[in-house]
């Protein structure tokens, strides 16, 4: 049920953020460290964060064509999909996925997009800034209580 962020289309996997931290609070305790990619390719814009073992991962589909600063709220995503993945426990935010009721809350603000890089399959962003916000509720029989995520990049 984890997903993961958008790979860049020429380029590193984390698009190229200095630093990334994520603090998971409520029924899961963690802190990890995370990788960031921004890309625009014929599917669309994407944003995602992810942490290095795949314990937390939020990947988001955006309007247009070009990384914009600004701070993103579900209803200005098209898609957005948030995990925190325990093994045997799964809590989830949901939007507009089109498998999944709307659930939980999820929002990014980009400070910087950093660096724009266009290659042959798109375009990626490298140094990205800014943080992400996120309450994840139970998506499987196993989980119980809520999730928060907050997330710096």
């Amino acid at each position: 049920m984890a997903c993961s962020g958008p790979a860049a289309p020429d380029g590193p996997p984390n698009g190229g953020a200095a630093a990334c931290s994520v603090t998971i609070s409520g029924a899961v305790t963690a802190n990890k460290s995370c990788i960031v990619a921004a890309t625009h390719d014929d599917k669309g814009l994407h944003f995602g964060i992810e942490t290095s073992d795949g314990t937390f991962a939020l990947a988001s589909d955006l309007p247009g064509s070009s990384l914009q600063t600004g701070t993103f709220a579900l209803s200005s995503t098209t898609k957005t999909i948030s995990t925190v993945d325990q093994g045997t426990a799964v809590w989830a935010e949901f939007y507009q996925d089109g498998q999944h009721p709307n659930q939980g809350d999820a929002s990014f603000t980009l400070s910087d997009t950093g660096t724009e890089v266009t290659g042959q399959n798109g375009t990626a962003w490298t140094g990205e800034h800014g943080t992400v916000s996120a309450t994840l509720a139970p998506a499987d029989q196993f989980a119980s209580g809520t999730v928060t995520v907050t997330a710096t990049f």
